[in-house]
């Protein structure tokens, strides 16, 4: 860094970047070089379901309500297949289940940032490994 940090956490790089997560004044953190290697990540955090999407080009990624399904990456560009084999358009505010377009899981609330800025205000942030 070309500066002093404040709580400087050693778990990730100063630079790493993170997707992070907070409810209930719980804080996750999701490194976007791991999210972009795999792609999908479902998980829970803070007693809710959620899954990941990440492009592996641009490393950008965003946080959806999985709603009890299990994604995996679709064949198309931009989609996701649940465990039925229903496939789920991935758009900006929800992933859309396609031929059903009510069904809808609403995208969550994440932040990208740097690990030292992230980790200086939520020292306490749980790291998804």
């Amino acid at each position: 860094l070309m500066f002093p940090a404040f709580n400087l956490d050693s778990r990730l790089s100063a630079k790493d970047q993170v997707l992070a997560i907070r409810f209930d004044g719980r804080a996750k953190a999701y490194m976007l070089d791991a999210l972009a290697a795999v792609g999908v990540v479902n998980d829970a955090f803070a007693d809710r379901e959620l899954v990941i999407v990440a492009d592996r080009l641009s490393r950008a990624a965003r946080a959806y309500d999985r709603g009890g399904h299990e994604f995996r990456r679709g064949e198309q560009a931009r989609t996701l297949v649940d465990e039925s084999g229903a496939v789920w358009r991935v758009e900006e505010s929800a992933l859309v289940r396609e031929g059903v377009g009510d069904v809808r899981l609403a995208r969550i609330a994440s932040h990208t940032a740097y690990w030292f800025g992230w980790a200086a205000f939520f020292p306490n942030t749980e790291l998804y490994r």
